[in-house]
């Protein structure tokens, strides 16, 4: 028998906008939200900014993440990252009940590894696997302290 999975709880959302300094104005200044780490560099602008217990991740497009992802990641659009454990038999169960196209588990270059599926209305959703603390933005966050 596999090992089993858990949904642990979402880890962020995750928003790739037509104008990134516009929307980390929004995000920032508008509501007031804390950056928790800001990895921006040579122009392509990223950043995590506190949203309750989780994240709001504001990102410019990157084709390495559409090939990441397993779809492309277009401007205006939100997508999920969910913690999760046991990514593995995660990606088994949604291969074995549902006629979906699952990509990965892959390991992403920032760090976590990942399965992204789309759920029926086509809603993206990114599975992140490991402890929180390994995640790009805790690990960003406590660099800033």
């Amino acid at each position: 028998m596999s090992k089993s999975f858990e949904i642990i709880g979402m880890q962020s959302l995750f928003v790739c906008p037509r104008d990134w300094d516009t929307s980390i104005r929004f995000w920032r200044d508008t509501l007031g939200l804390e950056v928790a780490a800001d990895w921006s560099d040579d122009g392509h602008g990223a950043a995590a900014l506190r949203f309750g217990d989780s994240h709001v991740i504001v990102a410019g497009e990157e084709e390495q993440r559409n090939e990441d992802f397993g779809f492309p990641v277009e401007s205006g659009n939100l997508y999920m990252y969910v913690q999760v454990e046991g990514l593995d038999a995660l990606a088994a169960n949604l291969r074995s009940k549902n006629n979906l196209e699952i990509h990965g588990p892959v390991q992403l270059h920032w760090g976590p590894r990942m399965v992204a599926v789309k759920d029926p209305e086509g809603v993206p959703i990114m599975f992140v696997e490991g402890d929180p603390d390994s995640t790009l933005v805790t690990r960003f966050s406590r660099e800033r302290e």
